[in-house]
């Protein structure tokens, strides 16, 4: 498959362009990887810029597959290309303070602290932006009454997995206890994160569903149809077992990564000043 997607490019395909770039992605990150575990910051700073650079695009065409969508005017348009790239620095910024909440057990030195809270602006900043990004999306989906456009907006906007999940879990409880703490309620945040991350599934289910749920139209109108409805998906249990099996084999991974490297420079140090006890 890999030597075919070569050999025979569909230039014009963003799909095909997601392929190619995730898959640079991964490489870079894999050698940055590498060097950071040898120490050589020189050629891990060269891997992780290119990695920066590459996920950029391969995040905003990934949006741009969506954001191609002729025929369905709720996805068409500019938007999605950067709504992905935002919602992915997001969705890193919570899965750090859910790293360091497992790692160190919720009990924080002083530098780490620090990091955290540095981080916890960061992300306070994103969701503003992402909040301001949602606002003027529903906006101009809704004025004018553009026909399907405004109805799909108008549907999703009743909908308990945008109003619960997406809004309330993903954006505005996080969101609001960093401005109500100011930054500094690294534990509250942990834990808001965790909900945060049931909001980023919301936000990728929501952008799949909704943009396929408004019924399209044939061509011969002047024949008998019935009334077109809205179409209603729900997960079958083979799916929810693949996305079970998906986060499961993530978690996996990160286990082995987490007892099997010395990903704190503490481990490594403890490990070599006791290595004569160990063996």
């Amino acid at each position: 498959m890999g030597i075919y997607n070569t050999i025979s490019p569909g230039i014009t395909s963003a799909i095909w362009g997601m392929g190619v770039l995730y898959s640079i992605y991964l490489g870079l990150i894999i050698m940055e990887f590498i060097f950071l575990s040898r120490d050589d910051h020189k050629w891990s700073k060269f891997f992780g810029l290119g990695g920066l650079l590459v996920g950029i695009a391969a995040h905003s065409n990934l949006g741009a597959v969506f954001g191609f969508l002729v025929g369905r005017p709720l996805a068409n348009g500019v938007f999605y290309p950067v709504y992905f790239i935002l919602s992915a620095m997001i969705t890193g910024c919570y899965l750090l303070f859910l790293m360091y909440g497992y790692k160190y057990r919720m009990n924080f030195d002083d530098s780490k602290e620090v990091f955290l809270k540095h981080l916890a602006r960061l992300l306070g900043l994103l969701l503003a932006i992402m909040l301001f990004f949602e606002f003027w999306r529903f906006l101009t989906l809704i004025y004018g009454g553009v026909p399907e456009r405004a109805e799909t907006a108008l549907h999703i906007l009743k909908s308990p997995g945008f109003l619960i999940g997406e809004l309330l879990l993903g954006i505005l409880i996080p969101f609001s206890i960093i401005l109500y703490t100011k930054a500094e309620a690294i534990h509250k945040i942990i834990w808001a994160s965790l909900g945060g991350m049931v909001g980023i599934f919301f936000m990728r289910y929501d952008l799949v569903v909704d943009t396929l749920m408004y019924p399209m139209q044939t061509l011969k109108t002047i024949e008998y149809q019935l009334v077109p409805t809205w179409i209603e998906y729900s997960p079958t249990w083979t799916e929810w077992f693949i996305a079970l099996g998906a986060l499961g084999i993530t978690l996996a991974m990160y286990y082995i990564g987490e007892n099997f490297f010395f990903l704190d420079p503490k481990d490594h140090d403890d490990y070599f000043d006791h290595y004569e006890d160990i063996k």
